[in-house]
């Protein structure tokens, strides 16, 4: 991988191939605006674009992304296995070009479910590339106040899956294997919550999935809902994307992976917090004028 010699990159690493993974329309042009950045960063050797959305066309992706990076392509998946199925596509394809390689992984909610900014791009780069020991996992570290376990592996710690590095070490440490299509057998598609989770996902685990699923909370996930006939399907979609985060960082765990937090520090972090609070202040006003327009229009409405 990279280090770092007197503030400045030294060119001696490992080749860094990213995967950058296409689901939202309305995301596209803002992702591609950070791959760019992020391409800026650590120069890129390879990138590839996975295109899990059929509505999206693939002549459109490869026009707004031409000659934007070398050795680029555009990669079609048909969503199996949601984003870590598409980030095993790119990863399937990167191994027919070299078998030694750092790899960057994102998806198009980069930077919009958990802004960061700039500041935060370039600490997650620095993180990594200045890293001075092999086998390492970096990203948005989350953390759970009790051990979770599949199937004899365990974590209270994950990163976070939208956006994360491995190093050359980590792969290879797990075979290169981001997706393992054995964990979507633990959920199964039905209406009964007893019935939902395989029993060798723990209780620890199982319990935290519940309330994130189907207990609709300020802390739960924003489709959360109890369990039914109309939304079982989808539950257990979400719930094996969940599984896949966790058990990946299971896995890397296992394998004495060292995992590193790319949250930015000192003045950055405290500027990234500023402009948080900035923008949620921005939202709250603007939602008031737009409360306030339709109370009067409804108020006209009726006179």
């Amino acid at each position: 991988m990279l280090s770092q010699s007197q503030g400045a990159l030294t060119v001696n690493r490992n080749p860094i191939f990213f995967v950058g993974l296409v689901y939202y329309p309305n995301y596209l042009d803002y992702f591609i605006a950070r791959i760019e950045y992020l391409h800026k960063l650590f120069k890129f050797d390879a990138v590839r674009i996975v295109l899990n959305n059929p509505t999206i066309a693939r002549a459109e992706l490869e026009r707004l992304c031409d000659r934007k990076w070398p050795n680029f392509a555009v990669l079609i998946h048909d969503n199996v296995g949601q984003e870590f199925g598409g980030y095993q596509r790119g990863v399937d394809n990167f191994l027919s070009v070299s078998s030694t390689f750092d790899l960057v992984v994102a998806n198009d909610t980069l930077d919009i479910h958990h802004r960061t900014y700039t500041a935060g791009l370039r600490s997650f780069c620095h993180t990594f590339c200045g890293a001075e020991e092999p086998n390492i996992f970096v990203g948005k570290i989350d953390h759970y106040r009790r051990v979770l376990r599949i199937d004899g592996l365990a974590t209270a710690r994950w990163v976070r899956s939208n956006f994360f590095a491995l190093d050359s070490e980590a792969l290879e440490a797990i075979k290169f294997k981001i997706y393992d299509e054995s964990v979507n057998t633990l959920i199964f598609d039905t209406v009964i919550e007893d019935e939902f989770f395989s029993e060798a996902i723990g209780p620890e685990l199982r319990n935290y999935l519940r309330n994130w699923l189907f207990v609709p909370t300020n802390d739960s996930w924003y489709k959360a809902a109890p369990l039914d006939v109309t939304n079982s399907r989808a539950l257990a979609v979400k719930a094996r994307a969940i599984l896949q985060e966790k058990y990946l960082s299971m896995r890397l765990s296992e394998a004495g992976t060292a995992f590193i937090s790319s949250d930015p520090s000192g003045m950055e972090k405290v500027v990234v917090l500023l402009r948080r609070r900035l923008e949620a202040m921005a939202v709250r006003a603007r939602t008031k004028v737009q409360l306030s327009g339709h109370r009067r229009a409804s108020s006209g409405d009726h006179s």
